[in-house]
């Protein structure tokens, strides 16, 4: 099994699929799904598809998310199976109550839309709120406009504010643009026409030309260079320079056994970063460490799997120096699926170089929160007994 997911994730998918033949037959899902992964990317004849239905459709009756949530993808486009909104709402709902994320997002479209189920604006908020709590951007906009309009909820700016700004600082243009008008309006956030300014044009480089919200943008900005001085107006332009030359970069670390992701990708014009960790194409788990202004949040320093492939660790410093003597560090447990705070074992790490041994155990050094000055000592856990068993 080992050897075919290898084979499959180097692109040698004719291996692969020999390698995981076996394991598929005896009943690991795993392969199955991997095998249904392969017959999906050929030559996409109605054959290929219905071959890739069948390893989905046996992977997903032995309870993988990722695979049910492949088999609803099927059944929502007709691919390899007559379309069925039914059938897809279904198999979604199965994923999704294993917080699926992407299986939560679509589910929450279908409640919103009427697609499959009746209309209901409640479950899709609930769903929507499940895939925005795990870092989809889409559903993350989707909620801001939800509390906007008071669909499903009361209408809070504030609420609406706080996933606008998620999904923005992920690079959605809608909620980049969104995030101006409520600066520009004072909408759940105090009036702020420079932050406004920021966004606005961030927004316009990502929106295409014939999209309204991009013109609606281009004459925001007139309106706010009236009150704006021209100084204001290089530094939100200079920050916005700043947040499209670093957006989207990723430094990405493969598990030891190759089976997960976890990826570095900078957010914010201050390079702050968000932790992602990620199975093939789902996303485990997101932590953000991004902040408005780019001055208050985290750069991930250093990070590094442990060689069991149990636990992601990663040291961070603050963006606007603070605290400089302070490298928060976090770790990533996969037997939790969680995102922890070392520190809150160890106390304050203060060197961001920790050191990692086999199986699972890592080395910081710490320092008194009260003195500073004081001699550093080093604190060795096995991350493994520190949650209380093996991952």
């Amino acid at each position: 099994m080992a050897d075919g997911e290898a084979a499959y994730r180097r692109g040698d998918l004719r291996t692969a699929q020999h390698l995981l033949l076996p394991s598929a037959q005896f009943g690991n899902a795993r392969a199955q799904l991997l095998l249904g992964n392969i017959a999906a990317q050929r030559n996409g004849s109605e054959q290929d598809q219905s071959e890739a239905v069948l390893w989905y459709r046996r992977a997903a009756e032995h309870g993988l998310a990722a695979a049910q949530a492949k088999l609803a993808a099927c059944y929502a486009a007709g691919n390899g199976v007559p379309q069925s909104d039914v059938e897809a709402v279904k198999w979604y709902r199965r994923a999704a109550e294993q917080e699926e994320v992407q299986a939560a997002a679509s589910l929450g479209y279908y409640y919103q839309f009427g697609e499959g189920v009746p209309h209901d604006d409640a479950e899709a908020l609930r769903w929507y709120r499940t895939a925005a709590s795990r870092g989809d951007r889409l559903s993350q906009n989707m909620l801001g406009d939800f509390y906007t309009a008071g669909v499903g909820v009361s209408p809070s700016a504030s609420d609406a504010t706080l996933w606008y700004r998620r999904a923005a600082e992920q690079g959605d243009p809608e909620s980049q643009f969104a995030l101006a008008r409520a600066y520009y309006e004072g909408a759940g956030v105090a009036r702020d026409p420079a932050t406004s300014y920021f966004w606005a044009t961030v927004a316009i480089g990502h929106l295409s030309e014939k999209d309204d919200d991009r013109q609606a943008a281009i004459r925001l900005l007139g309106v706010l260079a009236r009150d704006l001085t021209q100084s204001q107006i290089d530094r939100a332009s200079s920050r916005a320079a700043q947040w499209h030359s670093a957006e989207g970069s990723t430094d990405s670390y493969n598990s030891p056994d190759g089976t997960l992701g976890a990826f570095v990708v900078v957010t914010g014009a201050g390079g702050e970063s968000q932790v992602e960790i990620r199975e093939g194409s789902a996303t485990l788990r997101t932590r953000r460490f991004s902040s408005p202004d780019g001055q208050h949040g985290f750069i991930v320093q250093y990070a590094e799997w442990t060689p069991d492939s149990g636990f992601f660790v990663f040291s961070l410093a603050s963006s606007g120096g603070h605290q400089p003597w302070h490298f928060p560090t976090f770790f990533y447990s996969r037997r939790i699926n969680k995102i922890e705070a070392l520190d809150a074992y160890t106390g304050p790490v203060a060197d961001p170089g920790f050191h990692v041994s086999a199986p699972d155990a890592i080395s910081v050094m710490t320092v008194a929160p009260a003195n500073q000055s004081a001699s550093r000592k080093e604190v060795r856990v096995k991350l493994g007994e520190l949650l209380g068993g093996k991952p």
